[in-house]
């Protein structure tokens, strides 16, 4: 049976995909302070194309291009102060279990403010430009975790928000075929003990 959510899926996933660049950190290599990260994933699929077809994480595809088969995964593993990332794990693709060892690199970016309902709003004017904040608001950051495994069989882009949700879109091979995989679920490892890159020019002048 076809699973009619796959595009809901594929859609609040989408958002995990951000350049690279926004995962680096400058922080010196000699500072190692390991501390350890989990990502439970119980809800995902993966999507291999029919013979003749190819499907890309990029691009829209025609669903009737696709077998799907249910997903889920469970991962642990460390990140350190320069926040690279050693992932090992299992994923379940149609009831069989593959073992992955996967690495990489995580970040912390600062993607918006929490306001509470009903906060008085402040202007500042900074040159020609007014900045406006809200009283209580506290700042909003978002973690990204880009993996793989060492032979590129495994590729994986993730997001977790604050509230511990996210989860990864990557590409499998299997059988010769690169096949788009996606998994939701949550961390709280992830948001906690991934180190925060940098700020924003407009996020200083709001504190200030």
């Amino acid at each position: 049976m076809r699973n009619n959510n796959i595009p809901v899926i594929i859609l609040l996933i989408l958002i995990i995909i951000a350049p690279s660049g926004c995962v680096r950190t400058d922080a010196p290599a000699s500072a190692i302070d390991e501390k350890q990260v989990t990502a439970v994933l119980d809800d995902g699929i993966l999507m291999v194309p029919i013979e003749g077809k190819t499907v890309s994480i990029y691009k829209p595809f025609d669903p009737e291009n696709v077998t799907e088969i249910p997903a889920t995964a469970y991962f642990s593993g460390t990140v350190d102060k320069n926040n690279s990332v050693i992932l090992e794990g299992i994923i379940t693709i149609g009831g069989e279990n593959e073992t992955v060892r996967l690495s990489g690199n995580a970040g912390k970016v600062f993607s918006g403010w929490n306001v509470p309902d009903g906060a008085k709003p402040i202007e500042k004017k900074v040159g020609t430009t007014t900045l406006t904040r809200y009283e209580g608001a506290t700042r909003k950051y978002t973690t990204y975790v880009n993996v793989q495994d060492e032979n590129g069989e495994y590729v994986l882009q993730g997001q977790f928000l604050e509230d511990n949700h996210g989860g990864f879109i990557g590409t499998i091979v299997r059988d010769g075929k690169e096949c788009i995989i996606a998994l939701r679920g949550n961390s709280s490892s992830f948001c906690e003990n991934v180190t925060l890159i940098n700020t924003t020019e407009a996020e200083e002048e709001l504190e200030a």
